[in-house]
């Protein structure tokens, strides 16, 4: 195309063009535009457009703008025998243009594959007196293919995710791939309520689960061309339940909560969702957590307070908890005190 609009411009007065998708799907409208490219200044142009009805159908037909003036009082569109007729679009008082520029734009649906002529006949390209000037046509061609592969769908999600994991800040995005307008179809089922939650959209829809529990997702897609994506599943848990921490003391117990002997203090914690990820702990209210790695040991005398939490896999984390451990491994230490009078080394009086 390139090289005859190139050998039109050399011996014509004013090239007239179409300018087409290559190729299209069936069911879905696109444009066609009559394009001008004046080597002179031209006022005015009208034409007739011919295609294939077999293949196209005309919906409408609009001003391009590089007139003043559209006139469309004998504009008629025939899908019978595929012609647009007269087409036709000028300035006032002869003024006159040099920019290339749209003449007209036809809007086609497809109603069957195959391939189209697009080609320009009665084409009458005046000067600003209304003297008709010479004019080359480039012509064009639009390939209909039938759009059978059907939309690819994803469940997208976010962060933090552990497994099948999931918790109620964790964004979740279905997202459709697909060369056409399409329509998502999903449903949500809710083990703790019993329930369906469904919906459709016409774009990547993006949602949480705000309810702890389990949840099946079903999901799938449909385009314009009534091709339709597989169903898929997926069944996701939103925990937003810490885990449960414990402590256990090992050592000599004397009474009253003490201990008479160095201690051992072995940290646990348990998790029913996405599981323990680490406990941490420090020695006494303040100060940083470090991680727990195996049972502590204390030999300290008298209290000694260590407090500690567990984080699981999607963050969730217990308030942390204290223990306190007291030892005692001294001795008591007694003294006797006598009174009394003494001869020598005897009491000779009541001693006390």
């Amino acid at each position: 195309m390139v090289v005859a609009l190139h050998q039109a411009h050399a011996v014509s007065d004013t090239t007239v063009y179409v300018q087409t998708p290559s190729t299209v799907s069936v069911r879905r409208n696109f444009s066609v535009h009559i394009l001008v490219s004046p080597h002179r200044p031209i006022g005015g142009m009208q034409c007739d457009l011919n295609f294939d009805p077999e293949v196209l159908q005309v919906v409408s037909v609009h001003h391009g703008g590089m007139f003043e003036t559209w006139w469309d009082l004998q504009l008629a569109v025939d899908n019978t025998n595929g012609t647009v007729h007269d087409m036709v679009a000028f300035n006032l008082g002869g003024n006159v243009t040099s920019e290339e520029g749209t003449m007209a734009t036809v809007v086609f649906r497809p109603r069957a594959s195959g391939t189209s002529f697009l080609n320009l006949t009665n084409v009458v390209v005046s000067d600003g007196q209304g003297t008709a000037v010479s004019v080359a046509l480039v012509n064009d061609s639009v390939t209909v293919t039938v759009d059978t592969t059907p939309p690819a769908v994803s469940l997208e999600t976010g962060t933090p995710r552990h497994g099948d994991y999931i918790t109620d800040t964790t964004p979740l995005t279905l997202t459709v791939a697909d060369d056409s307008d399409f329509t998502l179809y999903y449903s949500l089922w809710n083990s703790t309520t019993g329930t369906w939650h469904h919906g459709t959209s016409t774009q990547n829809h993006s949602f949480y689960l705000h309810q702890e529990g389990t949840y099946t997702i079903e999901y799938y897609a449909r385009d314009v061309y009534n091709n339709s994506s597989p169903v898929k599943n997926v069944t996701l848990y939103v925990d937003t339940t810490p885990p449960e921490t414990g402590a256990v003391l090992d050592g000599a117990e004397g009474d009253n909560d003490w201990y008479v002997s160095q201690v051992t203090v072995a940290l646990g914690a348990s998790d029913a969702g996405a599981g323990v990820e680490a406990i941490y702990w420090r020695k006494g209210t303040t100060g940083d957590f470090v991680q727990y790695a195996a049972p502590l040991t204390c030999s300290e005398e008298g209290s000694t307070t260590f407090e500690y939490h567990a984080v699981d896999h999607l963050g969730n984390a217990d308030a942390p908890e204290t223990v306190t451990v007291k030892i005692d491994t001294v001795a008591p230490t007694t003294t006797v005190s006598l009174s009394g009078t003494k001869e020598g080394a005897v009491y000779v009086t009541p001693v006390t």
